[in-house]
């Protein structure tokens, strides 16, 4: 309705649960647990870091590799490069293990094409690429 307020901001709220503890005498009773929350905006950009979230987002692209989703695969096997090109540089045993993880993918995926299109051979190159 046109004359509704908007709601009080509450920064802190109250989040209860129940549950079930015994009691010295052996009967079970409910006990309430009370505590403190704030809310968190999961919008603003600071709020991840895809450095905490890359062993995640690696375990997605072994999901999309096994599935055969070679395209997805490599989004989530790029992410994973970028994070550790710029944490751990290019001469580094996890940037070399992601480069090897993506010239994989491209290398599965060119044995899915018809044999000597330019497709395939494009996709051959990426991967000798990845594994140079």
């Amino acid at each position: 309705t046109p004359n509704q307020q908007p709601a009080q901001f509450q920064p802190y709220h109250d989040v209860s649960t129940s549950r079930s503890v015994s009691s010295t005498s052996g009967k079970s009773q409910d006990q309430k647990i009370s505590r403190m929350s704030a809310p968190v905006s999961v919008d603003d950009s600071s709020f991840e870091d895809p450095e905490d979230h890359v062993q995640g987002i690696h375990a997605l692209a072994m999901e999309h590799v096994a599935r055969g989703e070679y395209d997805m695969a490599l989004q989530a096997f790029s992410q994973v490069l970028s994070v550790y090109m710029e944490k751990y540089g290019r001469a580094h045993p996890h940037t070399a293990s992601a480069y090897h993880n993506l010239g994989t993918v491209h290398s599965k995926r060119a044995g899915l094409l018809l044999e000597n299109t330019a497709h395939q051979r494009h996709c051959r190159e990426q991967a000798l690429l990845c594994f140079q």
